[in-house]
């Protein structure tokens, strides 16, 4: 396991700020877009998971729809077995800052930036999101 460690800072500094922790699937894509053939072979698709306390939501974003779906699983190590990588991303969020608004186009890596608050935006590949994440101060990541 690999841990980017985050900057210590004192929890008064994180007064306002909501602690997230979300997992990120990095798959192949079911994608039939011609665009997908530009992207990683390994990594075409991602989505995320969060454990509400009593189960673990699948958040699966795509081009023209999200489908959200309660997982049967009780163990994080079964989220996405067969994934290329599965990131478990720890953050602080400032709910009163808003993303730029940089025209991008709405498919699943706009919106797992969205859920984890990234505002790279250079980042539009899943490829590219994985390296950002992992390679980040910011996100405490553990890949497993």
């Amino acid at each position: 396991m690999e841990v980017n460690q985050a900057p210590v800072t004192s929890l008064m500094d994180e007064r306002g700020r909501d602690h997230l922790h979300w997992w990120i699937v990095f798959e192949k894509g079911h994608c039939k877009h011609w665009w997908t053939r530009l992207f990683d072979q390994e990594m075409r698709h991602c989505w995320a998971v969060k454990f509400d306390g009593e189960h673990f939501i699948a958040f699966r974003p795509y081009i023209g729809y999200t489908d959200i779906e309660i997982l049967p699983i009780t163990d994080s190590r079964h989220i996405a077995p067969d994934a290329a990588a599965v990131l478990s991303v720890h953050a602080w969020a400032d709910g009163l800052q808003m993303r730029d608004l940089v025209p991008a186009c709405f498919n699943c890596v706009e919106q797992v930036k969205a859920l984890l608050g990234v505002k790279a935006w250079g980042v539009v590949t899943p490829r590219q999101l994985y390296n950002h994440l992992i390679n980040t101060p910011q996100y405490t990541t553990i890949q497993g």
